[in-house]
């Protein structure tokens, strides 16, 4: 016994727009994937380059060229604040609290326009007017 075939014109039609959807969607997908992965490296860059740029204020501040002996006779309590720029992308404003005769809170922040991103350290000054960080752990990162 034989079977007859219908033919179904249709069918490849059919089959090769499924194919092209596939295809299409696949073609989305990666675009999507890669957008967002380009998103994320340009982010994790910023985010380092503010790191970079608050790291160097909080140091540049103590250099004996930059650190204003003036300073060291700041009133308890009163806020100081120096802006660098070390990056053209990314401001840096550094902000010295005096706390006691001998010791200051200096924060240094940087700000991109895509991220944010503060350091602070202890900083003891000497008696002759020599700021250096203070024991233990140099700096630390706030959020």
């Amino acid at each position: 016994m034989r079977r007859s075939r219908v033919l179904r014109p249709a069918f490849a039609l059919a089959v090769a727009l499924a194919a092209i959807g596939v295809i299409g969607a696949l073609a989305a997908g990666v675009l999507f994937a890669s957008t967002e992965q380009y998103r994320a490296t340009r982010a994790s860059e910023l985010h380092a380059r503010a790191l970079a740029a608050a790291e160097f204020g909080l140091v540049a501040v103590l250099r004996p060229g930059d650190w204003n002996p003036a300073w060291s006779a700041a009133p308890i309590g009163q806020a100081i604040i120096v802006t660098y720029s070390s990056d053209p992308a990314v401001t840096d404003t550094v902000r010295l609290t005096r706390l006691t005769a001998a010791s200051f809170h200096v924060v240094s922040e940087a700000a991109s326009p895509q991220s944010r991103r503060r350091v602070g350290a202890l900083v003891t000054v000497d008696p002759s007017g020599a700021p250096a960080f203070a024991r233990g752990r140099h700096w630390y990162e706030t959020p």
